[in-house]
């Protein structure tokens, strides 16, 4: 969780299962800045669906480029209601519904542990040779 971040954002090469949607910034070809001036081209956006360690479940929309960390927005999540408190004891996102999702501290950030389900390809189909 990134209470800098504009966007909530992902690498497409994360979710290689999910389909990539083109966006207006994606048509345009419009870049996020990063520190120091990179930029990164914004390739549209996907839709995700996760769960907590504890089960609840929940849907995001995350922007695509090629960057090197999953980024939630804190911004993006006061935006759908939620209070995000980024506290050193007990940091937490607490849902609009009232839920609370705990976060870990790691070396200066705030972790949101999401699980995703990803298919699992089934083995290709051979025939009994004769």
């Amino acid at each position: 969780v990134d209470s800098g971040a504009i966007d909530c954002v992902a690498n497409a090469e994360r979710f290689p299962h999910l389909k990539v949607y083109e966006t207006p910034e994606s048509l345009r070809g419009d870049c996020w800045t990063c520190a120091g001036g990179k930029e990164i081209k914004k390739e549209g956006e996907i839709e995700v669906d996760w769960q907590t360690s504890d089960g609840q479940t929940h849907k995001v929309r995350m922007k695509v480029g090629k960057v090197s960390r999953t980024l939630i927005s804190a911004d993006k999540l006061l935006e759908k209601g939620h209070e995000v408190i980024l506290s050193k004891k007990k940091p937490r996102i607490i849902t609009h519904t009232g839920k609370v999702i705990m976060l870990r501290r790691r070396a200066g950030m705030f972790i949101l542990d999401m699980w995703h389900k990803v298919p699992i390809k089934a083995p290709g189909f051979t025939m009994q040779g004769s």
